[in-house]
């Protein structure tokens, strides 16, 4: 009997803990901003808006993540807190799923289960699947997948326990895991590795019983190797029938890293990568969201021929340790199962933390398996408190870095200088803040690191259209007009270059083009109702702005356009209104609290005006001035 079998915590009391200290570790990741990926598929998806649609969607891949931001938006719109709140929430039901597994790792004991429940929660690793918001995919399928397998395990203990398959308690456990599966995959499709992962986890942990057989276990498991199946028919399958390659289902991208994209490249790449997954999970510094790790250009080499065979030990001591080391056995051969999906042929950004949120539920059991081997029962507690000590605080550093958008873009820029994706998300921040000479400076280190990443120079030119230098910016776009995909975003920046230079008929054919490219780009559509706007054609460009706002509602600049258009055409009423929902929406523009200052006394409603003024004071003296002698 160890010392942790010898303290009397019940589980209760353990699981109360572990959501207690889980919340407060996350506590200051609340207000973390948007980062990257967030902004394609949260924040600039009309489709997340629709809540009905986005429900009857709920079977597609990642339907059920989708439903979770959609509602997400349904109660609080884009406001960051809620986002964060629900992603927290399921990192800590999922820290609650790995501590009632390991009770069955662990069986009479509950200081282990809840000290590697402990690990598995604090890991700074851990952050990205919980910080960076659009990786509730991941988290999300990580608590599915983990409650597969706890109700799996149920199950068979219900069997074990003398129950006959069709037994109500049986039957309900075993439907119960049949659905969560299902979740799970239709929430990210690293969960397909489940059915293995069930077999895995029983065979090593299931106490000696009927349901432990070879032959129960693999007819227990088989009806869950359907919707992995479907989704691959569905998601590889038939785009490569059709004529698709895997390098196109993977989605990569014209970065420099990416070069040499293959799916054997790209395995032979992630034979390095797993090297350094391992070193982060065993020591995690260095931490980045964009590694811009390189695919590898040849594969005969001397670097990839000792990674894959120190992968090949590796498996080679898991089998061999398997009744001696049960518990680094099981955790090697789950770290790579759970990484089977995501680490083989389907060409990816070669490394990303997040991937690391199942797989370390086999880190915890390898890193208790090695200190159960190397240290006396005596001193193992302090060396597992020491532990979860040092990874709290450096999680809670990690998301202190998450919450400040400009500093750790600036930390990941430093520790990968030549990742020009890096480069170009540090140059924009810098646009928001108004440092435009250093933003050009880093948008051209990042052209000259590779011309190909098209973004930078759409970006580029976004900034010299801000800077009012239109040649410069309709220059920038030019260049790389030959070899751009079909982006909305390149269309979108010449059409208002076209404006801004006086050919109107240019400007609206390229932002009809951006709207032909993505027809829920609200931001083409404002700017083609500035575009007939400035040609006085105000029912156009209402038209324009309406579809705008009907897409995003969530938008003072458009809801203040379509008041200056309104109010040209005399209607004062309405466009007070626009006036109004613009300044709700952009609390920082002084030029739309002037115009509803300005229109209310049009209207001969000096209180409204009145209140405006000290708003205005803080925001623009001038304009605050101006008011002022209206006033009088």
């Amino acid at each position: 009997m160890t010392m942790f079998s010898s303290v009397k915590w019940t589980e209760k009391k353990a699981v109360f803990s572990l959501i207690i200290f889980g919340a407060l570790l996350y506590a200051n990741s609340l207000y973390a901003p948007w980062y990257l990926d967030d902004f394609r598929a949260i924040v600039d998806s009309s489709y997340l808006r629709d809540l009905k649609a986005v429900f009857l969607s709920l079977f597609r891949p990642r339907g059920v993540a989708n439903l979770s931001f959609a509602v997400n938006y349904q109660l609080g719109g884009y406001t960051v807190f809620g986002y964060h709140l629900v992603n927290v929430a399921i990192h800590l039901l999922t820290g609650v799923l790995v501590f009632l597994l390991l009770k069955r790792v662990f069986r009479h004991e509950v200081w282990l289960p809840f000290a590697g429940a402990l690990i598995f929660l604090a890991h700074p690793l851990q952050t990205q699947a919980v910080t960076y918001i659009v990786q509730r995919m991941t988290s999300l399928s990580g608590l599915l997948f983990f409650l597969t397998l706890y109700l799996f395990v149920r199950a068979r203990e219900e069997l074990d326990a003398g129950r006959k398959f069709i037994s109500w308690r049986h039957l309900s456990l075993y439907l119960a895991v049949m659905m969560s599966a299902a979740a799970a995959v239709l929430t990210k499709e690293n969960a397909a590795v489940l059915p293995l992962a069930l077999v895995l986890f029983h065979r090593y942990f299931a106490e000696e019983g009927p349901s432990r057989s070879w032959k129960s276990l693999l007819c227990a498991v088989s009806p869950f190797f359907v919707v992995p199946c479907l989704l691959a028919v569905q998601q590889v399958v038939v785009p490569l029938v059709g004529g698709s390659t895997l390098k196109a289902i993977g989605g990569t991208t014209s970065l420099a890293s990416m070069a040499h994209i293959s799916p054997l490249n790209y395995l032979v790449t992630e034979f390095s990568v797993l090297w350094l997954y391992i070193r982060l999970l065993f020591l995690p510094y260095g931490q980045m969201l964009d590694y811009g790790y390189p695919v590898v250009e040849q594969i005969w080499t001397l670097r990839n021929g000792i990674a894959f065979m120190g992968l090949v030990g590796l498996l080679t001591l898991a089998f061999r340790i398997r009744k001696k080391l049960p518990l680094i056995s099981f955790g090697i051969f789950w770290f790579f199962l759970a990484l089977a999906v995501e680490s083989t042929i389907i060409p990816l950004d070669p490394i990303f933390e997040h991937r690391l949120y199942v797989p370390m539920f086999g880190f915890v059991l390898v890193l208790i398996g090695v200190l159960q081997w190397l240290a006396k029962p005596k001193i193992m507690g302090s060396l597992l408190f020491s532990v979860i000590l040092i990874l709290s605080v450096l999680t809670w550093n990690r998301n202190a870095l998450w919450s400040d958008e400009l500093a750790f873009a600036e930390d990941n820029m430093r520790k990968a200088p030549d990742n020009e994706r890096a480069i170009h998300l540090v140059a924009n921040l810098y646009v928001g803040q108004k440092r435009y000479r250093e933003a050009e400076q880093l948008f051209l280190k990042a052209i000259e690191a590779n011309i190909t990443y098209e973004k930078t120079s759409i970006d580029l030119a976004r900034l010299y259209i801000l800077e009012q230098r239109y040649p410069e910016a309709l220059q920038t776009l030019l260049r790389i007009m030959p070899s751009i995909p079909a982006s909305e975003a390149f269309y979108h920046n010449l059409g208002i270059v076209y404006d801004e230079m006086g050919s109107s008929g240019q400007a609206k054919l390229n932002l009809q083009r951006a709207i032909l490219i993505k027809p829920d780009f609200y931001d083409a559509y404002t700017s083609l109702g500035l575009v007939f706007a400035k040609q006085k054609q105000w029912q156009e460009a209402i038209g324009y702005y309406r579809q705008s706002i009907y897409i995003v509602p969530y938008n003072g600049f458009a809801h203040y356009n379509l008041g200056e258009a309104l109010y040209a055409l005399g209607q004062r009423q309405e466009a007070l209104q626009e006036f109004q929902i613009a300044v709700k929406q952009d609390l920082e523009d002084p030029t739309a609290f002037f115009r509803v200052a300005e229109v209310a006394l049009a209207l001969g409603d000096k209180a409204t005006a009145q209140e405006i003024l000290p708003r205005l004071q803080s925001l623009d003296v001038q304009l605050a001035m101006r008011l002022w002698q209206k006033l009088q």
